[in-house]
């Protein structure tokens, strides 16, 4: 959201940075995905996701709830 990234760079909304595992992130926004499927009768469509990241935990730094609604934001 444009409102969204003006506030951030003024400061007016926080960014909470924590570690995030970007497997985990994946798989709740997969999970999202089919439970939203299910609910509006969509599930002839196929959904998949697949991420190139290393097997073992994959940590970055981010606002996990900000990264999120941006990525199902996209999917969507």
């Amino acid at each position: 959201d444009i409102l969204d990234i003006a506030k951030i760079e003024s400061g007016q909304l926080p960014v909470n940075v924590d570690q995030v595992n970007i497997h985990l992130l994946f798989e709740e926004i997969r999970s999202f995905f089919i439970e939203h499927q299910a609910k509006i009768g969509k599930q002839q469509i196929n959904f998949h996701l697949q991420a190139n990241c290393p097997a073992s935990p994959f940590i970055v730094e981010t606002d996990k709830i900000k990264l999120k609604q941006i990525l199902i934001n996209l999917i969507g």
